[in-house]
């Protein structure tokens, strides 16, 4: 191998290293499902999760609690504080198993192996 082919197969590599970490960006911002709505996935859909859950447990009697979210596939109404607490363990799961497929790619990628940047993400 040359120099120049060299340099071009690491051009290639990056470039598909590159996607693979744009399709678990994808595949992550999905979201989680959960009492037939899919939850944002991304970064700002997680913290207004995480900020409710804090902002509800300082409350002096969050027993109580329900709230109407907005989710990617419409509204969903009373939702409590053990809902918010539910969703916010699925999308951490998610993000997590977003995390592995996209590490088992790199690793194909980089042994030369032949990669499908669709198949075996969380559904």
């Amino acid at each position: 191998m040359t120099i120049t082919d060299e340099t071009e197969s690491d051009s290639g590599l990056d470039a598909l290293i590159w996607q693979i970490g744009e399709q678990r960006r994808r595949v992550e911002r999905e979201g989680a499902q959960y009492r037939g709505c899919r939850w944002h996935g991304d970064a700002d859909g997680r913290q207004s999760v995480t900020e409710t859950i804090a902002a509800v447990e300082a409350m002096p009697e969050p027993g109580g609690f329900t709230t109407s979210w907005k989710c990617l596939d419409g509204w969903l109404d009373s939702v409590t504080l053990d809902d918010l607490r539910t969703v916010r363990g699925l999308l951490a799961q998610r993000r997590q198993a977003c995390f592995a497929r996209q590490r088992e790619l790199v690793l194909a990628a980089e042994a030369g192996e032949i990669v499908d940047l669709g198949a075996g993400w969380p559904q």
